[in-house]
């Protein structure tokens, strides 16, 4: 596994482009800088051509972004206040930065946790009411709320919500069936329900709700 990423260095046709190339990787890279890369006129010219129409127009894109995780407002709280508005005025203002217009946020705990004990937003077991549901841990300071309006003095973006684990009570097995138990489905509806409740009680309106993140897995 590795990430490229190309930094075209001349604003001239694709042809005779150099271009920089960073590559971090499990063999130790680390956004370390490689050789310059440059375009060069195709050789084949029987190779196919692309053309682009711009009037055919087929699905909508909502934006393009990334994904709020706790460990990335951690990251960002371990700055100076001005170098932690710097990153995020880069990530979301449309006019000095990025612009990121359609961005994640998870529903209480990943499968790779990094910051933090796993956690649900009701781990009472059986509690189908949900008397014990809570979202307090994404006020915090580093929680997922805190870091959502952080990033929207700066921008304005699209919301989805996945799920990748209910709480552990409504799975038929923890250890050996990560299915929900349909005895819990209603509880389970509620708890969906809930999260974009209390979410929009402080302020922070969930476009998309997915059920969970990787649905021919489980459940």
């Amino acid at each position: 596994m590795f990430l490229a990423v190309f930094l075209l260095m001349s604003c001239v046709a694709t042809v005779a482009q150099d271009v920089q190339t960073f590559v971090s990787s499990k063999a130790g890279d680390r956004i370390t800088p490689k050789p310059i890369l440059r375009f060069q006129q195709d050789r084949d010219p029987t190779a196919a051509n692309f053309e682009i129409d711009d009037l055919v127009a087929y699905q909508k894109i909502e934006g393009f972004g990334a994904s709020f995780l706790e460990a990335g407002l951690i990251c960002l709280n371990s700055l100076p206040q001005s170098e932690r508005e710097s990153v995020l005025r880069a990530l979301f203002d449309p006019d000095k930065g990025a612009g990121f217009s359609a961005m994640k946020t998870v529903i209480a705990s990943t499968d790779f946790m990094s910051a933090g004990p796993f956690y649900s937003y009701d781990d009472v077991p059986g509690d189908v009411a949900l008397k014990h549901f809570s979202i307090a841990r994404d006020l915090g300071p580093n929680g997922l709320i805190t870091f959502i309006k952080l990033a929207r003095r700066y921008g304005s973006f699209v919301l989805q919500a996945p799920m990748d684990y209910p709480p552990d009570w409504m799975l038929i097995d923890v250890n050996k069936n990560q299915d929900v138990n349909p005895q819990y489905y209603d509880a389970l509806a509620r708890y969906y329900l809930r999260y974009l409740q209390e979410y929009d009680k402080h302020g922070v309106f969930v476009d998309y709700l997915s059920l969970f993140n990787e649905p021919d897995i489980y459940t």
